[in-house]
Protein backbone atom coordinates (compact mmCIF):
# COMPACT_ATOMS: atom_id res chain seq x y z
CA UNK A 1 0.00 0.00 0.00
CA UNK A 2 1.15 3.30 -1.14
CA UNK A 3 0.47 6.75 -0.51
CA UNK A 4 0.18 7.11 -4.74
CA UNK A 5 0.12 5.75 -7.53
CA UNK A 6 -2.71 3.81 -10.04
CA UNK A 7 -5.16 1.39 -9.03
CA UNK A 8 -4.63 -2.43 -9.48
CA UNK A 9 -6.95 -5.01 -8.79
CA UNK A 10 -4.04 -7.45 -8.27
CA UNK A 11 -2.48 -5.32 -6.00
CA UNK A 12 -5.55 -4.60 -4.25
CA UNK A 13 -5.43 -8.00 -3.46
CA UNK A 14 -2.02 -8.32 -2.89
CA UNK A 15 -2.13 -5.59 -0.34
CA UNK A 16 -5.03 -7.54 1.56
CA UNK A 17 -3.01 -10.43 1.72
CA UNK A 18 0.21 -8.69 3.30
CA UNK A 19 -2.16 -7.60 5.70
CA UNK A 20 -3.59 -10.82 7.22
CA UNK A 21 0.01 -12.13 6.61
CA UNK A 22 0.72 -9.09 9.20
CA UNK A 23 -2.32 -10.44 11.81
CA UNK A 24 -1.18 -13.65 11.51
CA UNK A 25 2.95 -12.49 12.47
CA UNK A 26 0.78 -10.98 15.53
CA UNK A 27 -0.92 -14.27 16.75
CA UNK A 28 -4.62 -12.68 15.64
CA UNK A 29 -5.50 -15.99 13.34
CA UNK A 30 -9.04 -15.65 13.34
CA UNK A 31 -8.58 -11.92 12.12
CA UNK A 32 -10.42 -10.91 8.97
CA UNK A 33 -9.70 -8.46 6.61
CA UNK A 34 -12.54 -7.15 4.66
CA UNK A 35 -12.58 -6.49 0.79
CA UNK A 36 -11.31 -2.62 -0.10
CA UNK A 37 -13.62 0.51 -0.10
CA UNK A 38 -12.41 2.81 -2.55
CA UNK A 39 -13.92 6.45 -2.53
CA UNK A 40 -12.89 9.00 -4.72
CA UNK A 41 -11.31 11.90 -3.01
CA UNK A 42 -10.39 15.25 -5.01
CA UNK A 43 -6.67 14.10 -5.22
CA UNK A 44 -7.08 10.83 -6.04
CA UNK A 45 -8.65 7.41 -4.76
CA UNK A 46 -8.87 6.34 -0.40
CA UNK A 47 -8.25 3.12 0.12
CA UNK A 48 -9.84 1.54 3.07
CA UNK A 49 -9.07 -1.93 4.31
CA UNK A 50 -11.66 -3.08 7.30
CA UNK A 51 -10.27 -5.08 9.85
CA UNK A 52 -11.66 -7.62 12.83
CA UNK A 53 -8.81 -8.59 14.87
CA UNK A 54 -10.66 -11.34 16.97
CA UNK A 55 -8.47 -13.35 19.68
CA UNK A 56 -4.68 -12.78 19.81
CA UNK A 57 -3.46 -16.48 20.30
CA UNK A 58 -0.42 -17.36 21.88
CA UNK A 59 2.25 -20.70 21.91
CA UNK A 60 1.06 -23.33 23.75
CA UNK A 61 3.21 -26.87 23.69
CA UNK A 62 6.29 -27.48 21.54
CA UNK A 63 6.82 -30.80 20.56
CA UNK A 64 8.53 -32.83 17.81
CA UNK A 65 8.02 -36.22 16.88
CA UNK A 66 9.14 -38.21 14.09
CA UNK A 67 13.20 -38.96 13.64
CA UNK A 68 14.49 -37.11 16.84
CA UNK A 69 18.06 -36.45 17.40
CA UNK A 70 19.25 -38.85 19.59
CA UNK A 71 15.44 -40.09 19.99
CA UNK A 72 15.43 -36.42 22.40
CA UNK A 73 12.82 -33.61 21.86
CA UNK A 74 14.80 -31.34 23.57
CA UNK A 75 18.36 -31.67 21.56
CA UNK A 76 16.14 -31.89 18.48
CA UNK A 77 14.42 -28.03 18.78
CA UNK A 78 17.61 -26.59 21.06
CA UNK A 79 18.15 -23.39 19.53
CA UNK A 80 14.78 -22.49 18.15
CA UNK A 81 13.91 -18.94 19.68
CA UNK A 82 10.12 -19.62 19.83
CA UNK A 83 9.02 -20.53 23.33
CA UNK A 84 5.73 -21.27 24.95
CA UNK A 85 3.87 -18.39 26.27
CA UNK A 86 5.03 -16.23 23.04
CA UNK A 87 2.46 -14.42 20.78
CA UNK A 88 2.12 -16.98 17.76
CA UNK A 89 3.80 -15.75 14.66
CA UNK A 90 4.00 -17.83 11.30
CA UNK A 91 7.23 -16.10 10.55
CA UNK A 92 8.61 -17.01 13.32
CA UNK A 93 7.77 -20.42 13.05
CA UNK A 94 9.07 -20.69 9.75
CA UNK A 95 12.46 -19.81 10.90
CA UNK A 96 12.42 -22.55 13.65
CA UNK A 97 11.47 -25.00 10.87
CA UNK A 98 14.20 -23.58 9.03
CA UNK A 99 16.70 -23.98 12.34
CA UNK A 100 15.34 -27.41 13.02
CA UNK A 101 16.24 -28.45 8.83
CA UNK A 102 19.67 -26.70 9.50
CA UNK A 103 20.80 -29.31 12.33
CA UNK A 104 19.51 -32.53 10.40
CA UNK A 105 21.63 -30.72 7.14
CA UNK A 106 25.00 -30.31 9.62
CA UNK A 107 24.05 -34.30 10.25
CA UNK A 108 24.66 -35.33 6.71
CA UNK A 109 20.54 -35.27 5.97
CA UNK A 110 20.45 -33.09 3.32
CA UNK A 111 17.31 -34.13 2.30
CA UNK A 112 15.52 -33.54 6.04
CA UNK A 113 11.56 -32.93 5.92
CA UNK A 114 10.44 -30.56 8.52
CA UNK A 115 6.58 -30.16 8.95
CA UNK A 116 5.10 -27.72 11.42
CA UNK A 117 2.08 -29.39 12.77
CA UNK A 118 -0.22 -27.18 14.89
CA UNK A 119 -3.26 -27.75 17.15
CA UNK A 120 -5.59 -24.49 17.76
CA UNK A 121 -7.19 -24.31 20.91
CA UNK A 122 -9.85 -21.53 20.68
CA UNK A 123 -11.03 -21.54 23.49
CA UNK A 124 -8.00 -20.65 25.94
CA UNK A 125 -6.58 -18.89 22.70
CA UNK A 126 -3.65 -21.19 22.59
CA UNK A 127 -1.90 -23.23 19.36
CA UNK A 128 0.57 -25.99 20.12
CA UNK A 129 3.29 -26.70 17.59
CA UNK A 130 4.70 -30.36 16.39
CA UNK A 131 7.79 -30.41 14.07
CA UNK A 132 7.07 -34.13 12.14
CA UNK A 133 10.46 -34.88 11.09
CA UNK A 134 11.99 -37.32 8.04
CA UNK A 135 15.64 -36.86 8.12
CA UNK A 136 15.71 -39.26 5.21
CA UNK A 137 18.86 -40.77 3.87
CA UNK A 138 22.63 -39.67 5.46
CA UNK A 139 24.31 -38.08 2.09
CA UNK A 140 27.60 -37.73 1.32
CA UNK A 141 29.48 -34.96 -1.18
CA UNK A 142 30.67 -36.91 -4.31
CA UNK A 143 32.06 -33.55 -6.71
CA UNK A 144 32.44 -30.33 -6.39
CA UNK A 145 31.95 -27.98 -9.59
CA UNK A 146 33.44 -24.51 -10.30
CA UNK A 147 32.28 -22.62 -12.98
CA UNK A 148 32.03 -18.77 -13.65
CA UNK A 149 35.42 -18.40 -12.95
CA UNK A 150 36.95 -17.13 -16.24
CA UNK A 151 40.32 -15.35 -14.07
CA UNK A 152 40.57 -17.05 -11.00
CA UNK A 153 42.14 -20.56 -10.79
CA UNK A 154 39.93 -23.19 -9.85
CA UNK A 155 42.07 -24.00 -6.76
CA UNK A 156 41.88 -20.16 -5.09
CA UNK A 157 38.45 -20.98 -4.94
CA UNK A 158 38.32 -24.67 -4.01
CA UNK A 159 40.81 -23.58 -0.99
CA UNK A 160 37.89 -21.65 0.38
CA UNK A 161 35.75 -24.80 0.44
CA UNK A 162 35.22 -25.77 4.13
CA UNK A 163 33.64 -28.98 2.74
CA UNK A 164 35.35 -31.44 0.47
CA UNK A 165 34.28 -34.28 -1.92
CA UNK A 166 33.47 -37.75 -0.23
CA UNK A 167 32.85 -36.07 3.49
CA UNK A 168 29.23 -35.93 5.08
CA UNK A 169 27.21 -33.42 3.91
CA UNK A 170 27.06 -30.68 6.33
CA UNK A 171 24.35 -27.27 5.80
CA UNK A 172 26.84 -25.29 8.16
CA UNK A 173 29.80 -25.81 5.74
CA UNK A 174 28.55 -25.20 2.78
CA UNK A 175 27.17 -21.86 4.41
CA UNK A 176 30.53 -21.13 5.76
CA UNK A 177 32.11 -21.51 2.22
CA UNK A 178 29.51 -19.37 0.80
CA UNK A 179 30.51 -16.73 3.06
CA UNK A 180 34.31 -16.58 3.01
CA UNK A 181 34.19 -16.97 -0.95
CA UNK A 182 32.37 -13.72 -1.03
CA UNK A 183 34.71 -11.97 1.31
CA UNK A 184 37.44 -12.36 -0.90
CA UNK A 185 35.61 -9.10 -3.03
CA UNK A 186 36.87 -11.19 -5.70
CA UNK A 187 33.03 -12.24 -6.87
CA UNK A 188 29.89 -10.20 -7.50
CA UNK A 189 27.74 -13.18 -6.78
CA UNK A 190 28.40 -16.69 -5.40
CA UNK A 191 26.08 -19.32 -5.25
CA UNK A 192 26.52 -22.93 -3.80
CA UNK A 193 23.74 -25.54 -5.17
CA UNK A 194 23.06 -29.20 -4.42
CA UNK A 195 22.84 -31.84 -7.03
CA UNK A 196 21.29 -35.08 -6.30
CA UNK A 197 23.52 -38.59 -7.39
CA UNK A 198 21.72 -41.64 -6.52
CA UNK A 199 19.74 -41.68 -2.92
CA UNK A 200 22.98 -40.71 -1.07
CA UNK A 201 25.46 -38.92 -2.28
CA UNK A 202 25.08 -35.00 -4.33
CA UNK A 203 27.41 -33.03 -5.53
CA UNK A 204 28.14 -29.19 -5.26
CA UNK A 205 27.64 -26.55 -7.92
CA UNK A 206 29.81 -23.85 -7.04
CA UNK A 207 28.90 -20.94 -9.67
CA UNK A 208 30.69 -17.25 -9.21
CA UNK A 209 30.28 -13.90 -11.21
CA UNK A 210 33.81 -12.50 -11.23
CA UNK A 211 33.70 -8.65 -10.49
CA UNK A 212 36.07 -6.05 -10.46
CA UNK A 213 39.40 -6.47 -8.13
CA UNK A 214 41.45 -3.99 -9.34
CA UNK A 215 41.64 -0.15 -9.99
CA UNK A 216 44.46 1.46 -12.49
CA UNK A 217 44.98 4.95 -12.09
CA UNK A 218 47.31 7.66 -13.74
CA UNK A 219 46.95 11.41 -14.24
CA UNK A 220 47.87 15.02 -12.80
CA UNK A 221 46.49 18.03 -11.23
CA UNK A 222 46.94 21.23 -8.47
CA UNK A 223 45.56 21.52 -5.37
CA UNK A 224 46.38 24.28 -2.80
CA UNK A 225 48.02 21.80 -0.22
CA UNK A 226 50.18 19.53 -2.64
CA UNK A 227 50.81 21.76 -5.65
CA UNK A 228 51.17 20.27 -8.86
CA UNK A 229 50.60 16.49 -8.61
CA UNK A 230 51.46 13.31 -11.02
CA UNK A 231 50.04 10.25 -9.45
CA UNK A 232 50.23 6.76 -10.44
CA UNK A 233 48.18 3.81 -9.19
CA UNK A 234 47.99 0.09 -9.75
CA UNK A 235 46.18 -1.96 -6.80
CA UNK A 236 44.92 -6.04 -7.63
CA UNK A 237 43.59 -7.88 -5.02
CA UNK A 238 43.52 -11.19 -6.68
CA UNK A 239 46.92 -11.35 -8.96
CA UNK A 240 47.02 -13.22 -11.52
CA UNK A 241 43.54 -15.02 -10.48
CA UNK A 242 45.65 -16.43 -7.72
CA UNK A 243 44.79 -14.40 -5.48
CA UNK A 244 47.94 -12.92 -4.29
CA UNK A 245 47.51 -8.77 -3.71
CA UNK A 246 49.79 -6.46 -4.72
CA UNK A 247 50.15 -2.93 -4.46
CA UNK A 248 51.70 -0.18 -6.46
CA UNK A 249 51.70 3.65 -6.18
CA UNK A 250 53.75 6.41 -7.24
CA UNK A 251 52.75 10.26 -6.52
CA UNK A 252 55.05 13.44 -7.61
CA UNK A 253 54.17 16.58 -6.93
CA UNK A 254 55.78 20.20 -5.80
CA UNK A 255 55.29 19.19 -1.85
CA UNK A 256 55.41 15.80 -1.77
CA UNK A 257 57.13 12.63 -3.78
CA UNK A 258 55.91 8.73 -2.68
CA UNK A 259 56.98 5.76 -4.01
CA UNK A 260 54.88 2.34 -2.15
CA UNK A 261 55.07 -1.20 -3.71
CA UNK A 262 52.90 -3.68 -1.41
CA UNK A 263 52.54 -7.62 -2.13
CA UNK A 264 50.17 -10.08 0.17
CA UNK A 265 49.92 -13.43 -0.60
CA UNK A 266 47.09 -14.50 1.72
CA UNK A 267 47.79 -18.20 1.71
CA UNK A 268 51.51 -19.04 1.57
CA UNK A 269 51.90 -22.33 -0.53
CA UNK A 270 48.16 -23.37 -0.37
CA UNK A 271 48.21 -23.03 3.39
CA UNK A 272 46.44 -20.76 5.71
CA UNK A 273 49.75 -19.21 6.82
CA UNK A 274 49.67 -15.41 5.00
CA UNK A 275 52.89 -13.57 3.46
CA UNK A 276 53.08 -9.65 3.54
CA UNK A 277 55.88 -7.12 2.61
CA UNK A 278 55.83 -4.49 1.70
CA UNK A 279 58.20 -1.33 1.09
CA UNK A 280 58.09 2.91 0.14
CA UNK A 281 60.18 6.08 0.25
CA UNK A 282 57.94 9.08 0.75
CA UNK A 283 59.14 12.92 1.13
CA UNK A 284 56.65 15.69 2.29
CA UNK A 285 57.15 19.26 2.55
CA UNK A 286 55.03 20.75 5.23
CA UNK A 287 54.64 24.77 5.85
CA UNK A 288 57.54 24.64 8.82
CA UNK A 289 59.52 21.77 8.19
CA UNK A 290 60.15 18.51 5.50
CA UNK A 291 60.14 14.91 6.42
CA UNK A 292 61.89 12.36 4.40
CA UNK A 293 60.57 8.72 5.11
CA UNK A 294 62.49 5.30 4.18
CA UNK A 295 61.58 1.88 5.18
CA UNK A 296 59.76 -1.91 4.44
CA UNK A 297 58.37 -4.38 6.26
CA UNK A 298 57.52 -7.98 6.46
CA UNK A 299 54.70 -10.47 8.09
CA UNK A 300 53.28 -12.94 8.55
CA UNK A 301 49.61 -14.33 9.72
CA UNK A 302 47.74 -17.34 10.75
CA UNK A 303 43.98 -17.81 11.38
CA UNK A 304 43.03 -18.69 15.33
CA UNK A 305 40.41 -20.57 14.15
CA UNK A 306 42.84 -23.61 12.45
CA UNK A 307 44.64 -23.18 16.21
CA UNK A 308 41.38 -23.75 18.37
CA UNK A 309 39.31 -25.83 15.94
CA UNK A 310 36.54 -26.87 18.80
CA UNK A 311 35.59 -23.22 20.45
CA UNK A 312 34.04 -20.63 18.45
CA UNK A 313 35.24 -17.56 19.84
CA UNK A 314 38.36 -17.55 17.47
CA UNK A 315 35.84 -17.98 14.72
CA UNK A 316 36.82 -15.35 11.59
CA UNK A 317 39.81 -14.15 13.91
CA UNK A 318 43.21 -13.93 12.56
CA UNK A 319 46.75 -13.27 14.56
CA UNK A 320 49.80 -11.89 12.51
CA UNK A 321 53.77 -10.22 13.42
CA UNK A 322 54.79 -8.11 11.29
CA UNK A 323 58.78 -6.50 11.55
CA UNK A 324 58.92 -2.98 9.79
CA UNK A 325 61.95 -0.46 9.72
CA UNK A 326 61.63 2.99 9.28
CA UNK A 327 64.01 5.81 8.54
CA UNK A 328 62.98 8.82 9.17
CA UNK A 329 64.70 12.28 8.29
CA UNK A 330 62.99 15.68 9.77
CA UNK A 331 65.02 18.79 7.88
CA UNK A 332 64.68 22.29 6.97
CA UNK A 333 63.04 23.53 9.89
CA UNK A 334 61.59 26.79 10.06
CA UNK A 335 62.50 27.95 13.83
CA UNK A 336 60.54 30.50 13.30
CA UNK A 337 57.80 29.27 12.90
CA UNK A 338 58.05 25.50 13.71
CA UNK A 339 56.31 24.45 16.89
CA UNK A 340 59.19 23.72 19.65
CA UNK A 341 58.72 19.68 19.29
CA UNK A 342 59.12 19.98 15.94
CA UNK A 343 62.33 21.96 16.37
CA UNK A 344 63.90 18.96 18.83
CA UNK A 345 62.46 16.35 16.31
CA UNK A 346 64.91 17.55 13.70
CA UNK A 347 67.67 15.29 11.95
CA UNK A 348 67.28 11.32 11.13
CA UNK A 349 65.46 8.53 13.71
CA UNK A 350 65.89 5.09 12.71
CA UNK A 351 62.85 2.76 14.10
CA UNK A 352 63.23 -1.04 14.33
CA UNK A 353 59.98 -2.55 15.35
CA UNK A 354 57.51 -5.09 15.78
CA UNK A 355 53.88 -5.21 15.60
CA UNK A 356 51.74 -7.79 17.14
CA UNK A 357 48.24 -7.76 15.85
CA UNK A 358 44.58 -9.77 15.88
CA UNK A 359 41.64 -8.85 13.82
CA UNK A 360 38.60 -10.31 13.67
CA UNK A 361 36.32 -9.76 10.36
CA UNK A 362 33.06 -10.85 9.66
CA UNK A 363 32.31 -8.01 6.37
CA UNK A 364 30.81 -9.73 3.97
CA UNK A 365 32.82 -8.27 0.82
CA UNK A 366 35.77 -5.59 2.00
CA UNK A 367 34.90 -3.70 -1.19
CA UNK A 368 30.86 -3.19 -1.12
CA UNK A 369 30.17 -3.96 2.62
CA UNK A 370 26.38 -4.29 3.75
CA UNK A 371 26.72 -6.44 6.91
CA UNK A 372 29.23 -7.54 9.38
CA UNK A 373 31.93 -5.98 11.30
CA UNK A 374 35.17 -5.83 11.77
CA UNK A 375 37.92 -5.28 15.10
CA UNK A 376 41.37 -4.59 14.54
CA UNK A 377 43.94 -4.53 17.78
CA UNK A 378 47.22 -4.29 17.59
CA UNK A 379 50.82 -2.63 19.70
CA UNK A 380 53.57 -1.21 17.51
CA UNK A 381 56.44 -1.81 19.90
CA UNK A 382 60.05 -0.31 18.88
CA UNK A 383 63.04 -1.19 20.51
CA UNK A 384 66.93 -2.91 19.78
CA UNK A 385 67.42 -2.02 15.76
CA UNK A 386 66.90 1.40 15.77
CA UNK A 387 67.49 4.67 18.44
CA UNK A 388 64.02 5.21 18.90
CA UNK A 389 62.13 3.49 21.85
CA UNK A 390 57.97 4.33 22.00
CA UNK A 391 54.82 2.02 21.36
CA UNK A 392 51.89 2.46 20.01
CA UNK A 393 48.75 1.07 20.37
CA UNK A 394 45.44 1.34 17.75
CA UNK A 395 41.77 -0.41 18.65
CA UNK A 396 39.70 0.07 15.40
CA UNK A 397 35.85 -1.63 15.22
CA UNK A 398 33.78 -0.98 12.18
CA UNK A 399 30.13 -2.02 11.51
CA UNK A 400 28.02 -2.42 8.93
CA UNK A 401 23.70 -3.05 9.61
CA UNK A 402 21.31 -3.32 6.46
CA UNK A 403 18.11 -1.21 7.70
CA UNK A 404 15.95 -1.86 4.70
CA UNK A 405 16.27 -3.71 1.86
CA UNK A 406 14.82 -2.14 -1.60
CA UNK A 407 14.51 -2.66 -5.43
CA UNK A 408 18.21 -0.69 -5.90
CA UNK A 409 20.14 -2.24 -2.99
CA UNK A 410 19.91 -2.22 0.67
CA UNK A 411 20.51 0.79 2.71
CA UNK A 412 23.30 0.51 4.97
CA UNK A 413 24.02 2.20 8.15
CA UNK A 414 28.01 1.88 9.33
CA UNK A 415 30.32 3.29 12.22
CA UNK A 416 33.62 3.16 13.14
CA UNK A 417 35.34 4.25 16.46
CA UNK A 418 39.09 4.53 16.35
CA UNK A 419 40.61 4.97 19.97
CA UNK A 420 44.87 5.04 20.04
CA UNK A 421 47.41 6.19 22.12
CA UNK A 422 51.57 5.85 22.42
CA UNK A 423 54.67 7.30 24.36
CA UNK A 424 58.50 7.15 24.78
CA UNK A 425 59.74 4.21 26.62
CA UNK A 426 62.82 7.18 27.33
CA UNK A 427 61.93 9.04 30.15
CA UNK A 428 61.54 12.73 29.64
CA UNK A 429 60.88 12.11 25.87
CA UNK A 430 57.37 12.02 24.35
CA UNK A 431 56.11 9.68 21.29
CA UNK A 432 58.08 10.54 18.13
CA UNK A 433 56.80 12.82 15.71
CA UNK A 434 56.32 10.51 12.76
CA UNK A 435 54.52 8.15 14.98
CA UNK A 436 51.83 11.05 16.34
CA UNK A 437 48.30 11.52 15.45
CA UNK A 438 46.87 14.25 13.41
CA UNK A 439 43.37 13.73 12.82
CA UNK A 440 41.45 15.27 9.54
CA UNK A 441 40.65 13.85 5.96
CA UNK A 442 38.96 11.81 4.19
CA UNK A 443 39.96 8.59 5.86
CA UNK A 444 39.91 10.56 9.57
CA UNK A 445 37.36 13.32 10.42
CA UNK A 446 36.02 14.10 7.40
CA UNK A 447 35.07 18.86 7.47
CA UNK A 448 38.53 19.09 8.22
CA UNK A 449 41.62 19.23 5.98
CA UNK A 450 44.00 16.68 5.97
CA UNK A 451 46.22 16.31 9.24
CA UNK A 452 45.04 19.36 10.46
CA UNK A 453 43.36 18.83 13.88
CA UNK A 454 45.77 17.95 17.50
CA UNK A 455 47.01 20.04 19.60
CA UNK A 456 48.70 22.81 18.44
CA UNK A 457 51.74 25.29 19.40
CA UNK A 458 50.81 29.03 20.33
CA UNK A 459 51.80 30.34 16.59
CA UNK A 460 49.01 27.51 15.60
CA UNK A 461 51.40 24.67 14.29
CA UNK A 462 50.22 21.00 14.44
CA UNK A 463 52.62 19.33 16.56
CA UNK A 464 50.40 15.74 16.65
CA UNK A 465 48.91 14.17 19.74
CA UNK A 466 49.70 10.97 21.51
CA UNK A 467 46.46 10.13 21.79
CA UNK A 468 43.27 9.89 19.37
CA UNK A 469 39.93 9.22 19.61
CA UNK A 470 37.41 9.22 15.96
CA UNK A 471 34.32 7.88 15.71
CA UNK A 472 32.54 7.74 12.04
CA UNK A 473 28.70 7.58 11.36
CA UNK A 474 27.47 7.03 8.46
CA UNK A 475 23.98 6.12 6.12
CA UNK A 476 24.67 4.50 2.85
CA UNK A 477 21.86 4.09 0.57
CA UNK A 478 22.10 3.15 -3.29
CA UNK A 479 21.62 5.99 -6.26
CA UNK A 480 21.97 3.96 -9.54
CA UNK A 481 22.14 -0.01 -9.50
CA UNK A 482 23.49 -0.95 -12.60
CA UNK A 483 26.75 1.65 -12.50
CA UNK A 484 26.98 0.79 -8.88
CA UNK A 485 26.87 4.06 -7.20
CA UNK A 486 25.92 4.79 -3.74
CA UNK A 487 25.80 8.02 -2.15
CA UNK A 488 26.22 8.84 2.31
CA UNK A 489 25.27 11.46 4.82
CA UNK A 490 27.52 11.44 7.55
CA UNK A 491 28.59 12.66 10.97
CA UNK A 492 31.66 12.58 12.33
CA UNK A 493 33.73 13.45 15.57
CA UNK A 494 37.33 13.41 17.75
CA UNK A 495 40.67 15.13 18.57
CA UNK A 496 44.09 14.03 18.84
CA UNK A 497 45.55 15.02 23.01
CA UNK A 498 49.03 15.62 23.48
CA UNK A 499 51.05 14.04 26.31
CA UNK A 500 49.49 14.79 29.83
CA UNK A 501 46.00 15.85 28.25
CA UNK A 502 43.44 14.00 29.46
CA UNK A 503 40.74 12.82 26.62
CA UNK A 504 37.16 14.98 26.71
CA UNK A 505 34.16 15.53 25.46
CA UNK A 506 33.81 18.94 25.49
CA UNK A 507 37.21 19.60 22.89
CA UNK A 508 36.08 16.52 20.32
CA UNK A 509 35.63 17.98 16.98
CA UNK A 510 32.45 17.87 15.13
CA UNK A 511 31.58 17.67 11.24
CA UNK A 512 28.65 16.45 8.84
CA UNK A 513 28.37 16.29 5.64
CA UNK A 514 27.20 13.88 2.19
CA UNK A 515 28.86 12.07 -0.64
CA UNK A 516 29.33 9.98 -3.98
CA UNK A 517 30.60 6.24 -3.91
CA UNK A 518 31.22 4.71 -7.17
CA UNK A 519 33.01 1.28 -8.28
CA UNK A 520 33.86 2.42 -11.30
CA UNK A 521 35.57 -0.17 -14.10
CA UNK A 522 38.95 1.58 -12.50
CA UNK A 523 38.34 1.03 -8.87
CA UNK A 524 36.41 2.44 -6.34
CA UNK A 525 36.12 6.08 -6.44
CA UNK A 526 34.93 8.43 -3.01
CA UNK A 527 34.24 12.12 -3.42
CA UNK A 528 32.33 13.58 -0.12
CA UNK A 529 32.02 16.88 0.90
CA UNK A 530 32.40 17.93 4.73
CA UNK A 531 30.89 20.62 6.99
CA UNK A 532 32.61 21.41 9.94
CA UNK A 533 29.51 21.95 13.11
CA UNK A 534 31.90 23.86 15.25
CA UNK A 535 34.36 25.95 12.72
CA UNK A 536 36.97 27.46 14.16
CA UNK A 537 38.99 31.04 12.94
CA UNK A 538 40.66 29.98 9.49
CA UNK A 539 38.89 26.72 9.17
CA UNK A 540 36.78 26.03 5.55
CA UNK A 541 33.32 26.06 5.62
CA UNK A 542 33.00 23.20 3.11
CA UNK A 543 36.07 20.45 2.73
CA UNK A 544 35.71 18.84 -0.64
CA UNK A 545 37.72 15.41 -0.37
CA UNK A 546 38.58 12.63 -3.18
CA UNK A 547 39.96 9.75 -2.65
CA UNK A 548 40.26 6.85 -5.59
CA UNK A 549 41.21 3.02 -5.63
CA UNK A 550 40.65 2.45 -1.79
CA UNK A 551 37.75 0.24 -0.38
CA UNK A 552 34.37 1.89 -0.44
Amino acid sequence: ITGSGYLSEDQLEDDKNRIKQFLLDKGLLDAKVSKPVVKRKKDGLEVVFFVDEGKQYKIGEITASGDLIDNSVEKTISGIKIKKGDVFSVSAVRRATFKISEKYGDLGYAFANVIPQTRVDKLNALVDLNFLIDKGKKVKINRIEISGNTKTYDYVIRRELEIAEQEQYSLSKINRSKALLRRLGYFDEVNINTKPVGEDKVDLEVRVKEGPTGSFSIGGGFSSTEGLIFTSRISENNFLGMGYRLVASVDIGNRSDNFILSFENRRLYNSYLSLSTDAFVTKREFSDFDRKLKGGALGFGYPFERWFTESTYFKDVRGSIKYRYLRVTIDNVNPEDAAPFVIESQGTTTASAIIPEIVRNTVDNPLDPTEGSKQDLSLELAGPGGNARYYLAEFRHRQYYPLLKTSRGPIVFSWRGIVGFGDSFKKGEKLPLFKRFFPGGINSIRGFKSRTLGPKDEKGNEFGGSKEVIGNFELIFPIATRIRLKGIVFYDLGQAFDDGESITVGALRHAAGFGFRWFSPLGPIRIEFGIPLDRQEGESKVVTQFSFGSPL
